[in-house]
């Protein structure tokens, strides 16, 4: 159906203020964190800039038009609003200001897990990050629809609803896949996708210590999650290990063989003080 001016302004009001909404909580409960903090702002200005964008596009192809009926969504204005915002949030991520380096985490406390022997040599451990076949099975189901309607609008002329949906799985790759290793350099989580990649040096381990940990209750959700006091990757119910930082807050990951990885880091940062023991 048609609507006029009116129409468009209230329903972008409606939509908007629930987008800043969105945008504001993403910032509050990223503002402790250094590089979460660059991700909070750089999607907060990407969520709020695409709808003025994508009106902007739409408003535009029907200047000089006799008729409604004559108007057409672009793929190519649709595809140019998607990119703009991506391209705002991106520049508005790289001007928050870089994270101080954090102070120098004290000694090791003496209770910390560790390894039995530690004869100096080169420690390093890995391991893969992914969802449990629960939360894989709740992502398919809610990729699914997306998936579908893409295919459909893309039948009929809407191409860019593939893109969309591309960009969509990515996402959710970028943000549930990681690879995690700890070495001499700390603890690092990179994902699948290359972006994001988190780091904790080894200068601001403070310790770390295996929790089980509840995706949903202490997070509210899975995948990378920030509560405002922790950060991490937490795909899945179980022992998790929970890096406290000098910073201030930890870095939690929810892996298999938590407790090596612990006691991997812990043994790693304790050099820094006495040297191999």
């Amino acid at each position: 159906r048609f609507g006029d001016a009116r129409q468009l302004i209230v329903e972008n009001l409606v939509i908007g203020v629930f987008l800043l909404g969105v945008s504001a909580l993403l910032v509050a409960i990223t503002a402790s964190h250094g590089a979460s903090r660059r991700l909070g702002a750089g999607a907060a200005a990407g969520i709020g800039s695409f709808l003025p964008l994508l009106t902007l596009t739409m408003v535009t192809s029907q200047f000089g038009l006799a008729s409604g009926r004559d108007a057409a969504l672009s793929n190519w204005g649709i595809l140019a609003a998607i990119l703009g915002a991506i391209a705002i949030g991106t520049v508005a991520a790289l001007l928050v200001p870089a994270p101080a380096p954090g102070y120098p985490a004290p000694p090791v406390p003496a209770d910390t897990a560790r390894l039995p022997h530690d004869d100096g040599s080169p420690l390093e451990w890995t391991a893969s990050v992914v969802p449990t076949r629960g939360v894989m099975i709740g992502i398919i189901a809610l990729l699914a629809p997306v998936t579908v309607l893409s295919v459909w609008m893309a039948t009929s002329g809407m191409w860019v609803m593939l893109v969309v949906s591309l960009a969509v799985l990515l996402l959710v790759v970028a943000i549930n896949f990681f690879h995690v290793r700890i070495d001499s350099e700390g603890l690092t989580a990179r994902s699948m996708v290359s972006v994001p990649t988190f780091r904790v040096p080894l200068a601001e381990v403070v310790r770390a210590d295996v929790r089980e940990v509840r995706p949903f209750a202490e997070f509210g959700g899975w995948g990378y999650r920030t509560n405002g006091r922790e950060t991490g990757i937490v795909t899945r119910t179980g022992p998790g290990v929970v890096v406290e930082r000098s910073t201030g807050g930890a870095f939690v990951v929810t892996v298999d063989g938590a407790e090596e990885a612990a006691r991997t880091l812990n043994t790693l940062a304790a050099r820094r003080n006495h040297g191999p023991r």
